[in-house]
């Protein structure tokens, strides 16, 4: 509708434009002031509208990973950990005004009060996770096309004890399993921080 009307007001323009110019009397604005209004009102004619943002919607991303992703091995639930992704931010960077970051906390805890959980392992979980195609799917509707970058943030209960960071490209393409990302490679592409 917005189009419509600019395209109304620049035929409008133009044709008293054209009258303007077949008078005797000299017209308000110059044939530059003119022609540079012409020109604006034709780029706004023609600027499709902004597209809407991608609103993550954060629970169904820890959804099917606490649900299904990280519940495979029950024994080593009792035995070594139990993983839960807690929370889950898109973040901008250096000044973007899209989300380039996607920051997923996952907790540790273990029943048996034993120092087994490391941010490698907790990484590891998450791949295992992301390798499920239904999970992945669902993981991936609600991340924006413009995530680059995945940091892991691990925590035994409140206190944080390392973070993994990967390229989100290269965990998608990794847990798809299809072999056009090494695991050698892949696994050197990794930063990370105890």
């Amino acid at each position: 509708m917005k189009n419509l009307t600019s395209v109304i007001i620049l035929i409008l323009i133009t044709a008293f434009t054209a009258l303007s110019a077949c008078s005797a009397e000299p017209p308000g604005a110059s044939a530059e002031e003119v022609t540079a209004f012409v020109k604006t009102e034709t780029a706004k004619a023609w600027t499709p509208p902004p597209t809407p943002t991608h609103k993550p919607d954060e629970s169904k991303i820890l959804g099917p990973l606490n649900n299904a992703g990280f519940r495979k091995d029950p024994l080593a639930d009792e035995l070594e950990a139990r993983y839960r992704a807690t929370k889950i931010d898109f973040l901008k960077e250096d000044g973007s005004k899209v989300f380039v970051i996607l920051q997923i906390e996952i907790t540790c805890e273990n029943p048996h009060n034993k120092p087994v959980y490391t941010p490698e392992r907790a990484f590891i979980i998450l791949v295992h996770a992301l390798e499920d195609e239904n999970i992945r799917t669902q993981v991936l509707k609600q991340v924006p096309d413009t995530i680059k970058k995945l940091v892991l943030i691990v925590k035994n209960h409140d206190m944080e004890i390392g973070q993994v960071k990967a390229s989100w490209k290269d965990l998608i393409a990794y847990t798809k399993q299809d072999g056009s990302l090494p695991t050698e490679e892949f696994s050197r592409s990794l930063e990370i921080s105890p």
